[in-house]
């Protein structure tokens, strides 16, 4: 872990600044004596103070002028719930769920839709061309730090606009050494078992959690036999084939190259096989959804260069999806339908403090690929990429002794996506440069008040599956334009 000075120390220039103005004014005391000289201790001094706590290239709250909460301690370290569900208590976060434990969760901020918030890992966004919505029961709440919920604007280091808002998941942090196993076991067949590993040396760091659970969802529930108006026949009945299986890994190693510089490599990886209930809950259904996710993430952080506190991740992602219906139960046609994503990119941050604010700039270039296959419907195929880069430009001014916060930001990006497929031609969509310019307040009024305001322009591009896909229900059209707000 790399940490600020508390105080940031005023340059010399600064202070040449100010006797200048200082000088320049007939009403202070100076100016009645010319013999009297400006010291270095006569000056006002300005100072903007960093928690000595703060990570380089994470986001630093104290500066930051939106809307947000944040999540820690005891509430991350619950066996009872998920991560959908503790953030279904916040505030403007609405929850959406699709059956009981380990069932695909995701939410949405401030009457958004799921795909139009965007969620991080370290500050590394997930979404992407192919999956607009994350799965969030795919994360372990004791594989994670903190988690930050932005509504509206959020801070430059989450590069990518946000339509309706942001979460950023931080993973599990160093500490005390520790080694901790827990059972959990509950109703319908639910088992989960969790192992966390902490370790650190004098310049490095480990930390790992392995989570492994099932369930057979089997809740009872009631069947009207798809008649609505004949209650006759309705009985209340077990829930079929809404099992699932579950196992993921997160694990984190950080090296220590100096008090200013460090570096991280995580890993984290989930895979779950679930049954998938159809809506006369048929007991003799066997469809079944099997999914593979993660990401591996190299970071560097600096904290001296000219000033400059900057880190860079190189990053991987990965996807692999298959559903399987071929019987036709589900009632959407038969499909056996296998997909593939890969991403790779690279981000970098930069920040630094200058006379009474900071300076922030950010840029990340990703490629985006994305391969499926259904042999019952070989007009579903889809062979797609897109490339992808973005920048971002802030500057946040302090003012009334750091009460007031105003920040500016000016965010670009442009996006390039290509498909083929089968018995089609080549379909291409280029966004062109798109600019995004945001302005954000906050006053702190009290200890207890605090009155934020922003304003903003933002867009989303469509995924692979709006534009070129044929799936379940959903058709693709090629000429859909970016979503605005």
């Amino acid at each position: 872990m790399v940490s600020r000075a508390n105080d940031i120390e005023v340059l010399r220039v600064q202070k040449i600044l100010v006797a200048a103005f200082w000088c320049a004014c007939p009403s202070h005391a100076f100016a009645q004596n010319d013999t009297n000289l400006i010291t270095d201790d006569q000056l006002p001094t300005f100072s903007i103070e960093a928690n000595a706590e703060t990570v380089v290239g994470e986001v630093e709250h104290q500066d930051f002028a939106g809307r947000y909460t944040r999540i820690e301690g005891d509430t991350l370290k619950r066996t009872d719930t998920g991560l959908a569900d503790v953030l279904a208590f916040e505030s403007g976060v609405q929850l959406q769920r699709v059956g009981g434990f380990g069932s695909f969760s995701s939410i949405s901020v401030r009457a958004s839709s799921p795909s139009q918030t965007n969620i991080f890992l370290d500050g590394i966004r997930l979404n992407g061309a192919a999956n607009a919505v994350i799965d969030l029961s795919a994360f372990d709440l004791r594989s994670l730090n903190s988690v930050d919920v932005y509504r509206g604007a959020a801070p430059l280091l989450l590069g990518s606009t946000n339509l309706g808002g942001a979460v950023n998941l931080t993973s599990a942090a160093t500490g005390d050494d520790f080694t901790q196993v827990k059972f959990t076991a509950g109703s319908f067949g639910t088992l989960q078992s969790n192992l966390s590993h902490r370790q650190s040396g004098q310049q490095w760091h480990s930390v790992t959690t392995v989570d492994v659970g099932r369930s057979d969802n089997s809740f009872e529930l009631l069947n009207n036999n798809t008649t609505p108006l004949n209650p006759n026949d309705d009985v209340r009945e077990p829930r079929n084939n809404a099992d699932v299986r579950s196992f993921g890994i997160l694990s984190k190693a950080g090296f220590s190259h100096s008090e200013q510089a460090s570096s991280d490599l995580l890993f984290q990886h989930t895979q779950r096989t679930t049954g998938v209930p159809e809506f006369r809950n048929n007991e003799n259904n066997v469809a079944s959804y099997e999914e593979g996710r993660g990401q591996l993430l190299l970071s560097h952080r600096n904290n001296n260069f000219d000033g400059w506190a900057r880190r860079h991740t190189a990053f991987i992602q990965w996807a692999d999806d298959h559903y399987d219906d071929r019987l036709s139960q589900v009632g959407l046609g038969a499909q056996n339908f296998r997909s593939q994503q890969r991403v790779f990119g690279a981000s970098t941050y930069w920040d630094q403090f200058s006379l009474g604010g900071k300076w922030a700039f950010t840029a990340e270039a990703r490629r985006e690929g994305f391969d499926s296959e259904d042999p019952f419907g070989r007009d579903r195929d889809i062979n797609a990429t897109r490339n992808s880069l973005s920048a971002g430009l802030a500057y946040t001014r302090f003012a009334f002794n750091d009460n007031v916060i105003v920040t500016p930001r000016l965010r670009l990006e442009s996006h390039r996506s290509d498909r083929q497929g089968n018995n089609l031609a080549s379909e291409s969509m280029d966004s062109g440069f798109v600019f995004n310019p945001e302005l954000s307040a906050r006053w702190q009024q009290t200890t207890r008040l605090a009155w934020t305001a922003s304003l903003g322009r933002y867009f989303r591009i469509p995924t692979f599956s709006e534009m070129f896909g044929t799936q379940g229900l959903v058709i693709g059209n090629e000429d859909l334009n970016p979503e605005q707000g």
